[in-house]
């Protein structure tokens, strides 16, 4: 649908503008209006689609908040939406996309749990979260062995 389409380029624009994870431009007020409207767009649509948007969406807008959430409360609450995420991957999924953004979102847990002093040292992340999002690109390239750069 159309209110899908835009809700999922009002989350690009977002985390573009200002998702600490990622590349930004450092704009957060409008990064946060962003995904507020990409979230009023998406709210009440049905599908696999539409859900992995809202939790998308929700993960976005919960990162924005870095800088002034910080702390074991906040790497909590990113780690319950990385939570939502799993179980919207079906077993044996085909659709390389899911375990990409699944991959993603482990790597976002790994940075916050870094920057909040939640990981007890960048060892330690990589045995635990970073791990989990390489295993999870690997399972997507399992799928799709055509995108192997992600890895790269």
């Amino acid at each position: 649908s159309l209110r899908l389409e835009l809700a999922e380029g009002y989350l690009r624009a977002g985390n573009i503008l200002g998702n600490f994870t990622e590349d930004n431009l450092g704009e957060l007020a409008k990064a946060k209006e962003a995904f507020a409207k990409g979230d009023e767009l998406v709210r009440g649509l049905e599908g696999d689609r539409a859900r992995w948007a809202r939790v998308n969406l929700k993960l976005a807008r919960t990162l924005s908040e870095y800088g002034s959430a910080t702390g074991k409360g906040f790497a909590g609450r990113v780690e319950e939406i990385v939570r939502e995420m799993e179980a919207l991957v079906r077993p044996g999924a085909k659709d390389a996309g899911q375990y990409l953004k699944l991959g993603q979102a482990y790597m976002s847990l790994a940075k916050v749990n870094q920057s909040t002093g939640q990981g007890l040292s960048i060892e330690d992340l990589s045995e635990g979260w970073t791990q989990k999002a390489r295993e999870t690109l690997e399972r997507g390239l399992g799928v799709d062995p055509e995108h192997a750069g992600i890895l790269a």
